[in-house]
């Protein structure tokens, strides 16, 4: 955890003083009605967070420090239900939906709603969620953290939010999927940079998924490249079991300096002499593309010309396929080649062959998602394509991904053009016919089915 900046802590003051001199204050105070209190939120949780996305893209290590600052009294008790909900969902789970260790920040929130004077008013807008947090803690701890409770109100509020039927497993997976998705679209990630052996045994899972979700929605990372080099660069930490994946995401997903790329470079390097690094790279490369995450071409070319080619592995034949990719395109003869080469020195079902299919998939499913409708004489040439890779590939599961990402993209067209005589429908419908079929990817019954009109259900006649 870093401490906040002084222009954020700034900021956050001179909303604090703002709600003080409201004049939504004042009538809160003298009518105390929910709907004043209403009012104040209304108008200072969005300059609340405001500041916190900020902080959030800025200097995400300030989290921590923001967070404690916005539960002082002087803010009246806003953002606090925002806060529980970040606290809850940033800890990490096992695979009994219970939390792998107690949460230090969910307990601080709760603590604050308990003795805030604007209890009453808060407690309508975090019963979902204290259930949900409460669900996946552990009995005990749920016990001791009332017990530092003060007022009776509170105790009763929440001992009542422990409910029995979280006991059932199924229960706490339903409530945490219908709680996170709130949050969906919220960035409130942050982590503790590791410097000891056993601290990093602790906080690795939260610090991968954090740098995953600063790669993954391509934020910008200058703010946590220094932790990132002492951690990579920490002796202590070499042997530490994730260690690798750490390195891995810093080299081929975050952008360095051309003398900082060169230190993550280089520990890569190490890191592929180690015995079992081949498989736990192309395992860890299928899970960040299944999240959405694929190798960027711009980030590939600073590290591609330090990979040392001393080092004959799985991994260097990889990187050089794609450099084949990336520098010549998907229809050069040379890329073909070297993909039809590479799959060829693997088993089908090998983790390398899964690894590049699915990377490839990953590129054809983004190019298409970005073709305008009226971009379609692209798909058709886009087809062309996929039947050369289809061919290299010979994978039922990868023709299967090739229909759904077209299948997706010619929904889109039908509903566009819908006039059956007009060129474009007849184009696209006499295309898709040819391609779709000569695939296999449905029968004629199917295709004649797929552009059927569908008639709209005549209103019922009211008697």
């Amino acid at each position: 955890m870093q401490e906040l900046f002084k222009p954020y802590r700034e900021r956050l003051d001179e909303i604090s003083e703002a709600i003080q001199n409201s004049e939504q204050l004042s009538t809160f105070l003298e009518s105390e009605e929910d709907a004043d209190y209403k009012a104040i939120t209304e108008i200072y949780e969005p300059q609340i967070h405001e500041l916190y996305e900020q902080v959030a893209v800025e200097h995400p290590l300030q989290l921590i420090s923001l967070e404690r600052a916005i539960l002082d009294p002087a803010l009246e008790g806003l953002y606090m239900p925002k806060l529980l909900g970040y606290s809850i969902l940033r800890g990490k789970l096992n695979e009994r939906f219970k939390y792998v260790r107690p949460q230090a920040m969910f307990r601080e929130v709760i603590l604050a709603i308990a003795s805030s004077s604007n209890f009453e008013y808060i407690i309508g807008r975090v019963g979902q969620g204290v259930q949900a947090g409460f669900a996946f803690s552990s009995d005990i701890w749920i016990t001791n953290l009332i017990a530092e409770m003060q007022g009776k109100r509170a105790k009763s509020y929440f001992s009542a939010q422990k409910q029995d039927k979280y006991r059932d497993i199924d229960e706490r997976i339903r409530a945490h999927r219908i709680y996170a998705k709130q949050f969906d679209d919220l960035n409130f990630h942050t982590a503790k940079f590791p410097k000891s052996a056993s601290e990093f045994l602790v906080e690795f899972p939260s610090l991968r998924d954090f740098l995953i979700f600063r790669v993954t929605n391509d934020l910008d990372n200058s703010s946590i490249i220094t932790p990132i080099l002492e951690l990579i660069n920490n002796r202590d930490l070499h042997e530490a079991k994730g260690y690798n994946e750490i390195v891995l995401i810093a080299a081929i997903f975050m952008q360095f300096t051309k003398k900082d790329g060169e230190q993550v470079a280089a520990r890569l390097n190490e890191a592929r002499k180690e015995e079992g690094f081949d498989k736990a790279f192309f395992k860890f490369i299928l899970e960040l593309l299944e999240r959405g995450l694929g190798f960027n071409q711009q980030l590939h070319a600073a590290l591609y010309p330090a990979v040392d080619r001393d080092i004959k592995d799985e991994f260097l034949h990889f990187m050089d396929v794609l450099q084949e990719l990336y520098t010549k395109g998907f229809t050069h003869e040379d890329t073909l080649d070297a993909v039809s080469k590479y799959q060829a020195r693997h088993e089908g079902l090998s983790l390398p062959n899964q690894a590049l299919r699915q990377l490839l998939l990953f590129k054809f499913d983004k190019a298409i998602k970005a073709l305008t409708v009226e971009e379609y004489p692209e798909y058709f040439e886009w087809t062309k394509v996929f039947t050369s890779y289809m061919s290299i590939c010979d994978n039922q599961k990868f023709n299967q991904r090739i229909k759904e990402i077209s299948l997706r993209y010619i929904k889109r067209l039908i509903k566009r053009y819908t006039d059956k005589r007009g060129k474009d429908y007849q184009d696209i419908k006499k295309f898709v016919k040819s391609f779709f079929s000569d695939m296999s990817f449905m029968t004629d019954k199917q295709l004649v089915e797929l552009f059927k009109t569908r008639r709209k259900p005549k209103p019922v006649e009211s008697k």
